[in-house]
Order: C-alpha cells, then structure tokens, then sequence
C-alpha cells in the first residue's frame, strides 16, 4: 500500500441495500447501515486486496457477496475489478486455500473481473457474466471464512474505493494485501472501522418429522414448515421414531381444552371435537343444525351436527324463528299431483304430501294400476290367480275392490267372455307375469 496511515474521507454513504431472500442470512463485520457514514480507503495501488474475516452464523451455502464501493463524490463511472475471491479461514492474517464453488464446473472459488457501481452496495451472484453458474459455497455453523477484493487498477484521487465503518478497527477481522504479497491486520495501518465485505448465507433450516394435529406424521421437514396449528416438530427424527397421536379440541359443557387426544377428552367427562380441530376456531359453541330430510333444527356443536349429515349454520345461529329451508316433495290433490311443494303447502289445498323428495312421475296419486289376470293382488300373474278369477266370476268378489284386474279383455265388466283371454294368458306366456 502507498500509504503508512489510512487517510480516509468521512461521506455520506447512502447504501443502496439489495434484499435477500427471507431464509438468507447477510454476515459482516461492518456496522454501516443506510444513510450512515462511511469512510473511503484511498491508498490501494493495482494488485492489492482488501480482506474480511466473516463467520458462518448457521449450516448452509454462501450464495451471494457485498461489496459498498464509493468515491468522495459519487457518480464515477463503473470500475473493473481483478477479483472477487473467498479463502478458507487459513491463519489470520493469511487466507488459507481458495474455496471450490459447489456448482459445474466446480471452479476455484474466484470472480474475474467483477464490475462495481459508485455509491451502491454491489451484489454479485453469479460466477460469470452470464449469470448461468450461480455462486454457491458449503459452510458450516461457526465456520470463518475469507472474502477478499482485489484492485485491477490504482484508484484515482477522490475515485471510488472500498469503505469502512467508523466504529472502530475489529483486530483480527479485516486484513489487506500488499502490492509485495504479504497480507497484515488492516488494524495495524491505523483505519477506523471495518470493511464493508460482506456474505449472504442461504441457510438450510434442521429437518426431521412433523406430527400434525390430525395425526398424520410428514419426514424430512423443515422445522419453519412444521408451525401450523398444532404441529410438533421432532428434529432429526423420521415418522418412524415418534409416535404421532391425534389431538383436538375437547368440548366440557361450555368450555374447551386445547389439543388433547380423544382418550384424555373422555377421561376429563368432555365431547372430542375432532382430529385436528381448534378451540380459537368456536368448535363448542352451538349453533343452528337443519336436517335436510325434516326441515328441522336443532341447536348443536357443528362437529355433532356433520356427524348426523345436517347443515351447520354457524357458531351462536339460532332455531328461534326456524331458519331451515323446508323440504319439498310431491302432493296429492285427489287424483292430481303437484311437484316441490312442502308439507305445509300442501297442508293448506288440503292435499296428502307424499314425503320428502318424492316425485310426481311416476304419478304416486292416481292410486294402484289394474293389472288384468292378477286376481288374488299379489303382484304377479301365474296359476296362482285361478281361485280369485272364478270367484270373481261367480261371486263377484274382488281382490282389488274395483275387478279390473279380473277384466282379463278390457271390455269393463268382469263376465264369461273374459274366460279364453285369461287361459291364453296362462297358457302363453311364461309364468309368472309381472305386474307393472
């Protein structure tokens, strides 16, 4: 370096900060934050780096590198780099071994020629210029590692260079090498603060099994997806170790326990609500139940009323007045029908209503249907029927009250002339003949 002491400027640094993804983890030794100050190093000549020594704060892959690079103005044009380059820890205040970059072609872990902007927090994601082989480096938690600048050029007086903090040197985090290739604590040069170097760490969260409340056991989970109602995360652990028991809400009188199995709900006199259900959700609290079949209403828990296939209304709804829809059916005016009509319509024209969901096809009003040769009205034709026709002929008795079906020919009349059509009947056709 040309210069014995670090003589920076104090400048207004307003770092324009590039968000990382919720799950990454941004490590530095600095202290700048937007709008803060900084102080710019100016003394580097070509082929000098600068140099932070960051801890992995959890297991997982360095993804991206920061770098504030800032002139005493702002507004310089952009600035070509030598590189960009993450060491193994090494013995401070030498880098160890050059990282190998995890993805193909699994380079030594080095950006040539990084392009940096004056007056902005630089990021920098990928290990060429078009953007195809992303950066992507295994820590581990409390791993130290190196990420160092360095200048392809000497920077111009008052031009942009790398920035410190103004809080004060950290010995033992930050150093610089010199044009001879000898690296030293940036300490020992009298700077005030440390380098705006910095990482982001894509952090792999500790998997295992989740129990759900509903019973059912997921492996190899991260522990931020098991935070549902009622999860149990069990770290390191398959489906297969642990035992997953349902839980729910167990309803006691008007009250409600939280998240306990059906055999403790039945232990402590209560009603179990069901695998996975929540107290916060007002499943005691009775409401309006419809049962479709009646109309009726009934004033209970919804899991109660899903239970008998009825149509919940609602925790704290009301049978007062009956707010279920009524069902409808057919109904018989004389020998009329009338389709969708409640009981209470049909009530009203003095009709009989036929029941719930009955139809008027076939036609339940018009009463039984003659059918001729089924003389003892057993629903069948066959030999059978011989008694009841004779003595619908010669006594006039009448099984169906009316003698149709002894009016084997149709004429009206029950009489001797129905004789042949009713062998014929017997006769020709297979036995026995169903009646429709």
């Amino acid at each position: 370096m040309r210069f014995a002491k670090l003589a920076g400027a104090l400048a207004a640094a307003a770092l324009l900060c590039t968000p990382v993804l919720a799950e990454e983890v941004v490590v530095q030794n600095d202290s700048l934050i937007a709008g803060g100050d900084g102080i710019i190093l100016p003394g580097f000549v070509a082929g000098e780096s600068a140099a932070a020594w960051l801890t992995a704060p959890c297991d997982g892959d360095i993804v991206a590198i920061q770098i504030f690079w800032r002139s005493f103005f702002g507004g310089e044009p952009q600035t070509l780099g030598d590189a960009i380059r993450v060491y193994q820890a090494g013995t401070f205040p030498t880098p160890g071994p050059l990282y190998i970059n995890n993805v193909s072609p699994f380079q030594p872990m080095e950006l040539l020629g990084p392009v940096l902007s004056d007056n902005y927090l630089n990021e920098f994601r990928y290990m060429d210029e078009q953007s195809s082989i992303p950066i992507q480096v295994p820590v581990s938690e409390g791993e130290v590692f190196v990420v160092s600048f360095t200048f392809l050029d000497t920077p111009p007086a008052l031009g942009p260079s790398v920035v410190t903090d103004a809080d004060g040197c950290q010995p033992g985090k930050n150093a610089v090498q010199t044009s001879g290739g000898s690296w030293a604590d940036l300490c020992s040069f009298g700077a005030s603060g440390d380098f705006f170097i910095r990482a982001v760490i894509d952090c792999q969260e500790a998997t295992g099994a989740c129990c759900h409340a509903t019973g059912i056991c997921d492996g190899d989970v991260e522990a931020g997806d098991c935070a549902l109602f009622g999860d149990v995360f069990y770290e390191g652990m398959t489906c297969g170790e642990i035992t997953c028991t349902a839980r729910g809400a167990c309803c006691i009188g008007a009250g409600c326990l939280q998240l306990t199995t059906e055999a403790q709900c039945i232990v402590a006199s209560g009603t179990y609500a069901g695998d996975g259900t929540d107290c916060d959700n007002d499943v005691c609290v009775p409401g309006a139940c419809c049962d479709p079949a009646t109309g009726n209403c009934s004033l209970i828990a919804g899991f109660e009323c899903t239970a008998q296939g009825g149509t919940f209304l609602g925790p704290g709804s009301s049978c007062d007045p009956n707010p279920c829809p009524q069902p409808v059916g057919a109904c018989c005016v004389g020998t009329i029908c009338f389709g969708g009509q409640t009981q209470a319509q049909c009530d009203s024209v003095s009709g009989t209503w036929m029941g719930s969901q009955t139809e008027c096809d076939p036609d339940p009003c018009a009463g039984p249907q003659p059918c001729p040769g089924d003389a003892n009205c057993d629903g069948q034709v066959d030999f059978g029927d011989i008694n009841g026709f004779v003595g619908a002929l010669v006594d006039g008795i009448y099984c169906d009250g009316t003698g149709d079906n002894a009016d084997v020919d149709g004429n009206g009349s029950v009489g001797f002339e129905d004789i042949n059509p009713f062998v014929d009947l017997l006769t020709t056709n297979p036995l026995p003949i169903a009646c429709p």
